[in-house]
């Protein structure tokens, strides 16, 4: 929630925007978007996918608001869209719950077994997974409810050919389908994106550009945020790619590198991922400290800042109060508000 708006005042178009903005960046750990990515791997068609499913969500929020005779103000708008997990996402895009929980576990081992053995299993294995993953789910399901961990029965999803797991209906074909109705609604959010990306959102994004870059382009941490591509994404890309799309890999990588670094010491200093990477976007080419000192931050506070940081990670369980002095401590959470309150207004 921004500084500019009221959070108990009615949502406006503008704070709707905002609230889209933040949510549908798939950018930002913890965003509907940014968790769709994970499964879809396509940053432009996670945050198209969130853009209707949060749009979705608020406006069936705002219909049970006006029921009550209440209005949908900023802070229950903001809640609405941030709480949003992946099933919820899903549905409110007209996913079946059965279908995707047994998709989300089809992929997930689908996904282990390309880590075992180096390459995605063939397609005319995706079945066999599939059936074997819905099959062990139900089964883990089962063992916590016998064993009195959960009182929840095991859901009955759906097996490849969309054949009800359930021995109360065996044989029975549901109506939500299998893995041909799961990999249809993925790949239909893939294409309801590209029918919106113009050939410059395409030739902006080094993962598919069809044709050279422009060499005259700063690919850097700024464009990285505003074409919705983490880091870990960046990171993962190739040579053979890179090289297609007319980027230099070494340049890349190095890049990548030098942003990750800076993200990772500011993240843990100011507790807040989407001003960390701002800051970084703002400062490229500079690490963590250079970044600091560039916004004004004194050498000895932002020793203290990047400091505390790395024990929040690194040592959990130490105390800075006992090794740091108050006063030295006192400043350096004023300085990590006053840039989270900076980056938020860039």
């Amino acid at each position: 929630m921004t500084r500019q708006d009221n959070p108990d005042a009615p949502l406006t178009s503008a704070a709707l925007g905002r609230i889209i903005d933040h949510c549908s960046n798939p950018n930002i750990p913890g965003t509907p978007a940014y968790r769709l990515n994970t499964w879809l791997g396509d940053p432009l068609a996670a945050r198209e996918a969130a853009v209707r499913a949060i749009y979705t969500a608020l406006t069936d929020q705002q219909r049970r608001q006006e029921k009550k005779g209440d209005t949908l103000n900023v802070r229950l708008a903001w809640a609405v869209a941030r709480r949003m997990g992946l099933e919820r996402v899903f549905t409110s895009l007209g996913i079946p719950a059965s279908l995707q929980r047994a998709g989300r576990v089809f992929e997930r081992r689908k996904a282990r077994l390309a880590a075992e053995n180096g390459a995605v299993p063939p397609r005319d294995e995706w079945p066999r997974i599939w059936d074997e993953a819905v099959l062990e789910e139900i089964d883990r399901q089962q063992r916590r409810h016998d064993s009195g961990e959960t009182k929840t029965r095991p859901r009955w999803l759906p097996l490849h050919d969309g054949r009800s797991t359930s021995p109360h209906s065996a044989g029975v074909i549901l109506a939500c389908g299998g893995l041909d109705a799961w990999l249809k609604a993925l790949d239909g959010l893939k294409h309801s994106a590209d029918s919106h990306r113009s050939k410059a959102d395409w030739d902006n994004v080094a993962a598919v550009i069809p044709a050279p870059a422009d060499p005259d382009r700063d690919l850097g941490p700024a464009w990285l945020m505003e074409h919705g591509i983490t880091l870990e994404t960046a990171a993962k890309l190739d040579d053979a790619t890179l090289e297609e799309a007319g980027v230099d890999p070494a340049g890349w990588h190095d890049m990548v590198r030098r942003a990750s670094d800076a993200y990772r010491d500011l993240d843990r200093a100011l507790g807040d991922p989407d001003a960390a990477m701002r800051l970084v976007a703002r400062h490229p080419d500079m690490d963590a400290m250079r970044i600091l000192a560039a916004e004004h931050v004194d050498r000895r506070t932002a020793a203290t800042m990047l400091l505390v940081g790395r024990w929040r990670v690194v040592e959990p369980d130490l105390d800075p109060r006992l090794m740091i002095r108050p006063d030295l401590l006192r400043q350096a959470s004023l300085e990590a508000a006053r840039l989270t309150r900076i980056a938020a207004a860039v």
